[in-house]
């Protein structure tokens, strides 16, 4: 069940779900981190980039989600901004004839803060455009158009996503107008000190899930639970259940060599009689014959 929690507010002036949707200007992928995660450090690549099927990344699966959006709101294009750090590699998978249309944009994360970034962008919009922002490192399983939807419908100034199991959300619906009481200048964590300071006039809403259909991805056991959720498996049945396997083009694999829930990137290689088991085979490693590789990350 779906509950709604109302912050502090001052003079609330509630918009209607159309105007809201109307509204939505672009779309935030948020890929910078303050601090590397232990996924993404080691890879040598965008994260956005890891494979989460045979024909699609992780950032396909979020132009996927946001091109039903666009369709929804009856859209020829939605702009999509990923933000990713100023020393990130950029994302190379995105699709070029999708709905969601992608630029790929370096921000000052580290001296901005997600705050600081947000109002920076918001300068580009009139006061009652609104932004999607989304936390670009997770999967989501539900329909991201009727999670829009259902934000909307709260009528606020910032609609903030949150699930009651603890899982984050890193999903919010912003009016720019409301962006601009954040600080101009300086660090400003957007949880921590803008929000705050944006609900002490404006309506800052939350749209409450009982459970999480989304899969934050921060470790290698983050990405291959997601894995296992994309391919339908269940962590209770993990003996007769099928498994998944994905080996990018550009990789080899024996066909002797024995893989379960293993992700292989172009460039790797691994020999006949190897093992690898729910592990992450990065662009050039080689794994040699007779090796056994179990819940790991693999580097050149």
């Amino acid at each position: 069940m779906t509950q709604i929690h109302t912050q502090h507010h001052a003079a609330p002036v509630r918009r209607s779900v159309e105007h809201i949707l109307s509204r939505i200007t672009e779309v935030v992928l948020l890929a910078g981190t303050v601090r590397p995660t232990p996924l993404h450090k080691p890879l040598g690549r965008s994260g956005l980039d890891l494979p989460v099927d045979e024909s699609r990344s992780i950032l396909n699966h979020w132009q996927d989600h946001i091109s039903h959006l666009a369709n929804h709101l009856q859209r020829q294009q939605l702009d999509t901004h990923v933000m990713i750090d100023w020393t990130a590699t950029a994302p190379i998978t995105g699709w070029s004839n999708s709905r969601s249309i992608i630029s790929i944009e370096r921000d000052p994360l580290e001296l901005r803060g997600t705050g600081g970034v947000l109002h920076d962008l918001a300068k580009r919009h009139n006061d009652e455009d609104y932004m999607l922002v989304i936390s670009a490192n997770q999967l989501l399983f539900e329909p991201l158009d009727q999670l829009v939807v259902d934000m909307a419908t709260l009528g606020g100034d910032v609609q903030l996503l949150s699930y009651e199991d603890g899982t984050p959300a890193g999903m919010m619906l912003c009016r720019c107008g409301a962006l601009r009481d954040i600080a101009p200048i300086g660090f400003v964590d957007m949880k921590e000190q803008a929000l705050p300071v944006i609900a002490r006039h404006h309506q800052t809403l939350v749209l409450r899930r009982k459970k999480a259909d989304v899969q934050p991805i921060r470790t290698l056991a983050n990405y291959l639970e997601g894995l296992r959720r994309m391919h339908g498996l269940d962590d209770n049945d993990m003996i007769s259940q099928p498994i998944f396997n994905l080996v990018e083009v550009g990789a080899e694999v024996d066909p002797k060599a024995s893989l379960r829930e293993a992700v292989v990137l172009r460039g790797a290689r691994i020999e006949k009689g190897a093992v690898v088991a729910r592990s992450l085979i990065g662009v050039g490693a080689h794994i040699k014959a007779g090796q056994v590789i179990v819940d790991q990350m693999v580097m050149k």
